[in-house]
């Protein structure tokens, strides 16, 4: 895993990226999102459905939740933005994303339950 540090914000975070996968794109994100609209039986599909969603997350090193959502159209904008951040986080302001209203919410409340749930890490109590 290649470690990469967000310093567009005041503390540092490594972010771990698994070595050999691509950044999502969105172009990625519609090619996958085509191919869960075009699975025709829902009950049929769902292993289908399942089989889209793990390879979504083999080839772009993305948590379970986020492969879910991309596939049903789901804050793609957000995610696409977020994982660009991660890669290049002195060159993203010339890009198309910027700091949306929208992507600023999301990142404050990740950041939120994030913060919430450190209370809960079994690995760091005393």
């Amino acid at each position: 895993m290649s470690k990469i540090k967000n310093t567009q914000r005041e503390r540092k975070k490594v972010i771990l990226h698994k070595e050999g996968a691509e950044w999502l794109t969105r172009e990625i994100c519609d090619y996958y999102r085509e191919k869960a609209r075009n699975i025709s039986n829902r009950s049929m599909g769902d292993s289908q459905f399942g089989n889209l969603c793990r390879e979504l997350i083999e080839r772009c090193d993305i948590t379970e939740t986020q492969a879910i959502n991309i596939l049903n159209g789901y804050y793609v904008n957000d995610y696409v933005a977020y994982y660009d951040r991660i890669r290049d986080p002195q060159g993203v302001a010339d890009d198309d994303h910027g700091d949306t209203k929208e992507y600023l919410e999301w990142l404050a409340q990740k950041e939120e339950k994030d913060n919430n749930l450190k209370d809960y890490d079994l690995l760091n109590e005393d």
